[in-house]
């Protein structure tokens, strides 16, 4: 995810070399997929890597 205050104008991107992604908390997999936040603080875009890549 991007730091405050890009994240409100930027995609979450895969880390380059990343060969595991760990969702600790919120957002998990689902909401980050549909761009759901629990923390005003801290708000996700809608990220459609996470829908190609993520196996429930």
């Amino acid at each position: 995810m991007q730091p405050w205050p890009l994240a409100y104008f930027q995609d979450a991107t895969i880390p380059e070399g990343a060969k595991i992604i760990i969702f600790h908390g919120h957002p998990e997999p689902h909401e980050a997929i549909q761009g759901i936040t629990h923390k005003w603080y801290r708000p996700v875009r809608p990220t459609q890597w996470v829908a190609d890549y993520w196996r429930a």
